[in-house]
């Protein structure tokens, strides 16, 4: 009715707590509140008032707790034990779930929101004593609930008993903390243990690699390896290789073929030859080096083909045995090598003779050659080695100038002994006999020796002494 004159809010509640005095008079006390109650309950629930809830509840307790709501808990508020989850829970869930929506989202009129708001029956928000307790949220008018300390100097509860597995939102907080410090802790911890591993095996190898240094070992025993190249050609050759492998002394700390495990022009370099001479090889009682050879590479008559057979059965060969030689490798040319070992620095690598088949190529492998020499010589101090031995198949000529020439230098500078083991006699075949020479006269430290064919003689014994000419090869 648009005559009807307009009640202001706090009219409202007014006339409505009235009614509420004046019905109290005419009904029971457990009555009093059940119009207001059962109005929000059916609102709440879909229908059902306060009185139809209560019988649900107590009808869905009935079997599951046994116990009034006087015995509801056990002993004490800090030793209370949740029940297992009952229909009845999962009501009382969705009910304040219901009711903390109803709060999210409030009626902009009317005396609901006022309630809500935090303005119960419309007393001042400033003088209300109800509000000691709230939260500043709802002493500014946000929310109407009140958020009472259980735990603290504030709580009403008696302290905890002794024994008690009391936890309050401080002591979570406080807890989380200690777990995540004990979380860093604990990662600390691993990776400095990682960083001690790393660092011993870096010092370990170090130490492994300085035993034997020049002037330290005099009266220890020298340094010996044997060599051999330029077999098996043929089920002979493999027989004879053998043999010479299981006659190896004990005194032998390895042996390195220098390469040419076939001809070419025979076998035309297929894959077979490569892999029966890896199964060969590998029955030696001590480890094995490989290098490779012109019959084993730019000879074949598919080089690149060749090469891939030499890499797939024959490089990193040593990796095969046990050994606790520290072997280095150059990136990108896996068959160079260098490693220490009682203080004699030994490098190899790819130096061939025969047909030049891809001149790019060819320079390419002297250059990687010479880098590959001069990051070897920096791999170790000076005083860590008295010796360098460097191993290759082609004998030093005008075709390996591109590899010599440059290294000439830093060989004189090192005042070192060198020796260049080899195999190939530069006329495209092998020899039957031991040569030793100086190959360049400018650097007459720099000793070259040339070993027999592996089809004709034993392999060659190399020893590496500590005093005077060091170097003592024979067959």
């Amino acid at each position: 009715d648009k005559t009807q004159k307009v009640r202001s809010p706090e009219q409202i509640v007014k006339e409505l707590l009235r009614d509420e005095e004046e019905g109290a008079a005419k009904k029971s006390w457990s009555d009093r509140y059940a119009t207001t109650a059962d109005r929000h309950m059916i609102a709440l629930t879909g229908g059902m008032t306060s009185s139809q809830v209560l019988d649900r509840l107590d009808a869905e307790n009935e079997f599951s707790h046994k116990k009034s709501a006087r015995n509801m808990f056990s002993t004490s508020p800090y030793d209370m034990k949740a029940p297992e989850e009952t229909k009845s829970s999962k009501f009382i869930s969705r009910l304040a779930e219901s009711l903390s929506a109803n709060r999210a989202s409030p009626k902009k009129k009317g005396y609901r929101y006022r309630y809500f708001s935090g303005s119960l029956f419309g007393r001042n928000k400033k003088s209300d004593p109800r509000k000691k307790n709230l939260s500043p949220l709802a002493r500014d008018g946000k929310q109407g609930w009140t958020e009472v300390d259980l735990s603290g100097a504030g709580s009403s509860l008696p302290p905890p008993p002794p024994g008690s597995n009391s936890r309050d939102w401080r002591y979570v907080i406080l807890e989380n903390r200690r777990r995540r410090r004990r979380c860093i802790i604990a990662v600390t911890m691993v990776c400095l243990v990682i960083m001690v591993a790393v660092l011993y095996r870096h010092v370990s190898n170090r130490s492994n690699r300085v035993n034997g240094v020049a002037g330290s070992n005099s009266g220890s025993s020298p340094v010996i390896f044997y060599v051999t190249s330029d077999i098996p050609f043929s089920i002979d050759d493999e027989e004879k290789l053998s043999s010479d492998l299981s006659s190896l002394p004990a005194e032998a700390n390895f042996i390195i073929h220098l390469g040419n495990i076939n001809e070419a022009r025979v076998t035309l370099c297929p894959e077979t030859v490569y892999a029966d001479a890896n199964g060969v090889l590998s029955k030696s009682p001590v480890p094995v080096f490989v290098l490779p050879g012109e019959e084993d590479w730019n000879n074949c008559p598919r080089p690149d083909e060749a090469w891939g057979f030499w890499l797939n059965n024959l490089a990193r060969f040593e990796e095969k045995f046990d050994h606790s030689f520290a072997v280095e490798r150059q990136l990108g040319r896996r068959e160079n090598f260098a490693f220490l070992h009682d203080g004699v620095l030994f490098i190899g690598m790819t130096l061939v003779g025969g047909r030049v088949y891809d001149q790019e190529e060819w320079d390419t492998m002297y250059a990687e050659n010479v880098r590959w020499t001069e990051k070897s010589f920096g791999l170790y101090n000076k005083d860590e080695y008295r010796a360098v031995i460097i191993f290759g198949h082609a004998r030093p000529s005008q075709h390996q100038d591109a590899f010599f020439l440059p290294i000439l230098n830093d060989l004189g500078s090192m005042n070192k002994q060198v020796l260049y083991v080899h195999a190939d006699d530069g006329a495209g075949g092998s020899v039957t006999n031991l040569e030793q020479y100086v190959p360049y006269p400018q650097a007459p430290r720099f000793k070259a020796v040339q070993i027999n064919q592996g089809g004709v003689g034993p392999p060659a014994r190399v020893s590496v002494g500590f005093k005077g000419d060091l170097f003592h090869v024979h067959n």
